[in-house]
């Protein structure tokens, strides 16, 4: 499992209530910015993962959310990523300050953007944009005391000034009584790393393609632009399609004849069946011959039953029913991304209704549970020995279309 990491730091008041935290980029567990990481990657992925991992509401607690933004980003289209009224934008120490920039702050500052200013220690280059700053930000270790001194008596009556990288109390008593009003650092406590866990880029491709095909009217051109620019997609699709599966006397060598051929639910059935590889190590095989076991005996007995309708529900509930087997994430959180019904939710999650007992039944043939395979029968008068054919059927189906696809 991929993971995607964040920290964050907090800012107190004098009374050390809570104002709000800064955000911080982590590439992994430890506790620190990597010297080599360029700072617009960095804000980059920050902005990233508080758009799509991090809910921006359970990281800051509805605070103020503090961050570093390079003057590239400040004057990007990115800026309107970040909503005015949830952030509050840092801006850098080594900013070069030209006409430009302060025009594009001015203008941010109009749409209700705040700003900071970070590591300040009197610069004069900074002069043009100080109208626009509401916090400045004074660094504790690098600043000498007659600049903190300086800093603090020049602007605590209009502004509210930070002072950054405070350590010990003796420090935060002293910046108090100087006229400081906001507060950071080790001696509140040291950054907080949050992990959370991600999609690879792969299995976002892979999860795009299954919202393409899940449409009403799904667009085979969309998909195979989608496919076409990644080979390795490019080689399954034309290795499955040329399998005694899908085979048609003359072999496809393109994609959107690929698509043509293998249908709709051909196509949702392939993508389902990738997605599964990619949430599962490569040792892990096994489960996924188990998974298109599950799938396939899920479909024919539904068929059986006269219930056609579900049918593809049915398929997958087997498909995905292995997934807690191989991963970390909640089977919940996947399910919801891929958009399935109350009923595929209601069989995998809780083993209910006739899709959760279908479930059950190719659970307990693979344990030799012999009694419940009983009940399953009188129950829908299905007779045990179809139900073992049909079991057979499934297990045949599901190696031979492992081992012809070269999965």
């Amino acid at each position: 499992m991929i993971y995607r990491y964040l920290a964050r730091q907090p800012i107190v008041d004098m009374n050390r209530k809570l104002y709000g935290y800064e955000m911080l980029y982590r590439g992994g567990e430890d506790n620190f910015f990597p010297a080599q990481m360029d700072q617009n990657a960095a804000t980059k992925d920050v902005i990233s993962s508080l758009q799509t991992e991090f809910a921006l509401k359970d990281v800051s607690g509805g605070k103020c959310a503090f961050i570093n933004l390079p003057k590239d980003i400040c004057m990007s289209t990115l800026m309107h990523l970040l909503a005015p009224s949830d952030f509050v934008i840092e801006i850098l120490e080594d900013t070069q300050v030209d006409k430009p920039f302060v025009d594009r702050i001015a203008n941010l500052k109009e749409k209700g953007y705040r700003f900071a200013l970070d590591d300040y220690i009197g610069q004069p280059c900074f002069d043009p944009i100080l109208p626009f700053v509401e916090i400045i930000k004074v660094d504790f270790v690098l600043a000498s005391d007659a600049q903190k001194s300086a800093i603090v008596r020049a602007h605590r009556k209009n502004k509210r000034v930070l002072a950054e990288k405070i350590e010990t109390k003796e420090q935060f008593e002293w910046a108090k009584r100087m006229g400081y009003s906001l507060f950071q650092g080790y001696y509140f406590s040291r950054p907080l790393v949050l992990r959370k866990e991600t999609l690879n880029v792969a299995t976002v491709t892979h999860m795009k393609l299954w919202q393409l095909i899940s449409e009403n009217d799904p667009s085979y051109e969309r998909i195979a632009e989608i496919i076409i620019k990644d080979a390795g997609m490019t080689y399954k699709l034309l290795n499955k399609i040329n399998t005694m599966e899908f085979f048609r006397a003359n072999r496809v060598f393109s994609v959107p004849q690929a698509l043509a051929r293998m249908g709709t639910e051909g196509i949702r059935r392939w993508i389902m069946l990738v997605l599964l590889q990619d949430c599962i190590p490569e040792e892990d095989d096994a489960y996924v011959k188990l998974a298109l076991t599950r799938a396939l005996f899920a479909e024919h007995i539904m068929r059986a039953l006269g219930e056609d309708d579900y049918a593809n529900d049915a398929y997958m509930v087997g498909m995905f029913s292995v997934f807690d087997n191989s991963l970390d994430t909640a089977l919940s959180k996947f399910l919801h991304m891929m958009h399935a019904s109350p009923r595929v939710v209601s069989a995998l999650l809780r083993h209910k209704d006739v899709l959760g007992g279908i479930l059950t039944l190719s659970m307990q043939y693979e344990v030799g549970g012999w009694g419940e395979v009983d009940a399953f029968a009188q129950k829908t008068r299905l007779a045990p020995e179809r139900l073992t054919a049909i079991y057979r059927q499934a297990v045949s189906q599901a190696e031979d279309a492992f081992t012809m696809a070269a999965m």
